[in-house]
């Protein structure tokens, strides 16, 4: 059963991540800047999620985290910020998958 759950779990961290690719390549194809900050690309898609992230992480780990860490990668183009979450989930829908994979029981005999 838990094998079956880490399974689905990174089958949709692949999703997601075939999502924000194709998000991405729309967007390129669409002529659109590629250029623009991550943050205010997020800020024009949804504000109050941008600003509920900027409070949780400040009060649950530190403001200075947020200031030092998360602003800086909000600063960058959205190529580099949108790509770089892609690479992210794919990476973890492939441990997901490993970790869930089958083992194949040997008889001895």
């Amino acid at each position: 059963m838990v094998s079956l759950v880490l399974r689905i779990t990174g089958w949709l961290f692949a999703l997601f991540s075939v999502g924000i690719m194709a998000t991405l390549g729309l967007r390129l194809f669409e002529g659109r800047s590629m250029e623009i900050p991550w943050g205010e690309a997020w800020y024009n898609l949804d504000a109050g999620s941008l600003n509920l992230m900027q409070a949780m992480v400040q009060r649950y780990s530190s403001p200075d985290f947020w200031d030092n860490q998360i602003v800086p990668l909000l600063q960058r183009p959205i190529w580099q910020g949108m790509g770089g979450a892609a690479l992210v989930l794919l990476a973890l829908a492939v441990v997901f998958m490993v970790a869930g994979r089958r083992r194949r029981r040997r008889s001895f005999g």
